[in-house]
């Protein structure tokens, strides 16, 4: 098992990456502080929004412990889009994120693509295969807008 801890955006973002793409099947990645995303460094085709959380085809665990830190979008960027695996979120603020876009996206500015969320079945193209957890979660002025 490969863990790591972060304490800014673009440690986050690298951690991201190298668990998507390491021989470890299961991952954890543990804040240390706040992390603020406005601060990423923008990737090779100017995004600065965080890796998908999973690789298609690369099924694995990603454990994303907060501390009780807190993850700010700065109401420009979404927080998380996870995409396959078993992805466990827990400990964490997640605050003023935007998620803008095609269906999935959702309240808590997770944008699951693979996943069961506790608020309820789930969402619309969802594959049931994957599972993502939120456990102990503060979600609070988020924006999402999504076409159908």
């Amino acid at each position: 098992m490969a863990s790591f801890t972060v304490s800014n955006a673009d440690q986050l973002a690298a951690a991201i990456n190298t668990a998507n793409t390491n021989g470890d099947p299961s991952n954890t990645i543990t804040l240390t502080q706040d992390i603020d995303l406005t601060a990423l460094m923008p990737d090779s085709t100017g995004s600065k929004a965080l890796p998908v959380l999973g690789l298609t085809g690369s099924p694995k665990t990603l454990i994303i412990d907060g501390g009780g830190h807190t993850i700010d979008g700065g109401n420009q960027t979404r927080i998380f889009f996870a995409n396959t695996g078993d992805i466990t979120i827990e400990n964490v603020t997640l605050a003023d994120g935007l998620a803008e876009g095609g269906p999935g996206a959702d309240a808590f500015v997770l944008q699951p693509r693979r996943a069961s969320i506790p608020t309820g079945s789930p969402r619309r193209g969802v594959d049931p295969t994957g599972h993502c957890r939120l456990t102990n979660i503060n979600a609070f002025s988020t924006h999402c807008w999504t076409s159908l």
